[in-house]
């Protein structure tokens, strides 16, 4: 037996997630859990939000902040059952929510794509792209979250029973500015920024500390890609 990548296929990806998903223990280091609140000042103080559509929701985190940020009616699109179910809950009566498995078209202001790039191959990356588009409204805006430039081999461990090679969070793709910018600007998406940015799981003034503590440190920042639909 030698040494190969894992073909990742929508039942592995399926079985990885659901067990990801399951592990309280996980439920800490969810992006959108931890930066949500940073990521929606950043993008307010660029864009106004209006209708939100979080493409990828996971169970709902972002979809929780933007409830507490003042959103009235919320859009999200989400695979698993478990997880649409996870979100009901944690909305509750605070919006009108509205999920399903592809996006009602023209039924958004701005979509969020949060750490869901890196994790498609071509075929899935086309598809999303196309129905993000399809669920914007004329002018809506589409906000991009991913590692900024990162180096996959160095977050990739080998299976010691099957001998497959596989990224720890099950990403397939690295992202820069240029190469992200290239392709959202393919799909008919006019740039408005595109930037590596720190963000924090604070608010205030603790925010701002914690970033220029973490630059300091040398963190490894976050590309934030926000465009305009032609």
């Amino acid at each position: 037996m030698q040494q190969h990548q894992l073909e990742w296929t929508p039942e592995r990806i399926q079985i990885f997630w659901d067990q990801y998903t399951s592990n309280e223990a996980h439920a800490g280091v969810y992006f959108s859990r931890l930066f949500g609140r940073s990521l929606i000042a950043y993008v307010r103080r660029r864009i106004h939000i209006g209708t939100p559509l979080d493409y990828g929701c996971g169970r709902g985190d972002f979809l929780s902040y933007l409830a507490d940020a003042g959103c009235t009616e919320l859009y999200g699109v989400e695979q698993s059952p478990e997880s649409r179910d996870a979100v009901l809950r944690r909305i509750g009566s605070r919006a009108a929510i509205h999920l399903s498995v592809e996006p009602k078209p023209q039924s958004a202001d701005t979509a969020f794509l949060i750490e869901v790039v890196e994790h498609m191959d071509d075929v899935a990356l086309d598809a999303a792209f196309e129905q993000v588009r399809r669920a914007l409204k004329s002018g809506g805006h589409l906000v991009i979250t991913t590692p900024n430039d990162e180096d996959l081999a160095a977050n990739s461990v080998l299976c010691p029973e099957c001998l497959a090679v596989f990224h720890v969070m099950q990403h397939v793709r690295s992202w820069n500015a240029t190469s992200l910018r290239k392709y959202a600007e393919s799909h008919g998406f006019q740039t408005l920024s595109i930037e590596a940015t720190i963000l924090s799981p604070h608010a205030g003034i603790v925010d701002r500390l914690w970033r220029m503590a973490k630059r300091a440190l040398g963190a490894t920042p976050n590309l934030i890609y926000i465009g305009r639909k032609d």
